[in-house]
């Protein structure tokens, strides 16, 4: 468990620790089962108070996300992919909320003024903005796009499994993304064509340079939270130089021991969008970061988007 607390920030040394761990464990890092250092060693090693590391795991635990027994210390709970995702949303949701109120409250602005224009903007975003739903086959690919997109379009993106998929579930003007190897599915579906976009995966040109140019017995580490792209990190790799490298590729469930692991002999490290925050901060080796969408398609998204 990798943690870093601030003071003086505004935010609060207990918000800190709850939205990190929490964070952590909704995006695999600290899988189910893991066992954390107990309130005294933790308050030791982040040099602030007991108490605030006891109301932080009290906190953690009435959510659900880990469990404290008398003599067995405090391990992570059993969290559904599908409860991680929420969970991982509304952190994310209430941190861009509270930055956004300690930025209206520095530039001295009124909350009834600050109301009217978050209402004012609500009623233009809504006007403006189509909803967004990405749709897989793979359900541990589907964060790592929904980050990627809410990133570089700035709004919301749904994801969903094809498998379960019910076009009920979502507004008409719906706007549908997928790749085109699943097109003929959501189409079905949805009986047209109409909402879908098809945007193609990123051919990572940058990537197969980097990969070509690594000299022969080297070692090649791919960090991700999707084991599709790590196994299509190995068939690259592979048809590109065959056994002239050595490949470590890491499940970002695995764990943050076998990420630093990794890293530390990697001499070319990949990472996707979830844990390249988490793999830059083992290594002072560049890290490529492994996009699963190319910029040239949002350019097209963002059309699709205001049409």
């Amino acid at each position: 468990m990798k943690l870093a607390v601030q003071k003086g920030t505004g935010v609060s040394i207990h918000e800190q620790l709850v939205t990190q761990i929490s964070m952590q464990i909704a995006g695999g890092l600290l899988p189910a089962g893991t066992r954390l250092p107990s309130v005294r060693k933790l308050s030791r090693q982040l040099d602030i108070h007991y108490n605030t590391c006891l109301a932080a795991y009290r906190e953690l635990e009435k959510r659900g996300f880990i469990i404290i027994k008398q003599g067995s210390g405090v391990t992570v709970a059993d969290l559904t992919p599908d409860d991680a995702l929420k969970v991982a949303q509304h952190l994310e949701l209430g941190q861009m909320c509270k930055y956004f109120i300690q930025l209206v409250r520095r530039k001295g602005y009124h909350w009834p003024d600050v109301q009217q224009a978050l209402e004012m903007a609500r009623s233009h975003y809504g006007d403006q903005i189509r909803p967004v739903v990405f749709a897989d086959v793979h359900p541990d690919i589907l964060p790592i796009f929904k980050a990627e997109l809410e990133d570089s379009l700035g709004c919301p993106v749904q994801t969903v499994l094809l498998e379960t998929f019910r076009p009920g579930d979502f507004p008409e003007n719906t706007l549908y993304l997928t790749s085109r190897y699943h097109i003929n599915v959501l189409r079905d579906a949805l009986g047209s064509e109409e909402n879908i976009l098809v945007i193609d995966v990123a051919s990572g040109q940058q990537e197969l340079e980097a990969i070509k140019q690594l000299p022969n017995g080297e070692l090649l580490v791919v960090v991700s939270a999707s084991t599709i792209i790590l196994q299509q990190a190995e068939a690259v790799v592979s048809a590109l130089r065959g056994d002239e490298l050595l490949i470590r590729t890491v499940l970002a469930s695995e764990g943050e021991d076998e990420i630093r692991q990794a890293v530390r002999y990697g001499q070319l490290i990949f990472a996707d969008t979830i844990t390249l925050p988490v793999v830059s901060a083992y290594t002072r080796k560049p890290v490529y970061p492994l996009r699963v969408v190319p910029e040239g398609e949002l350019p097209r998204i963002r059309a699709a988007l205001e049409s």
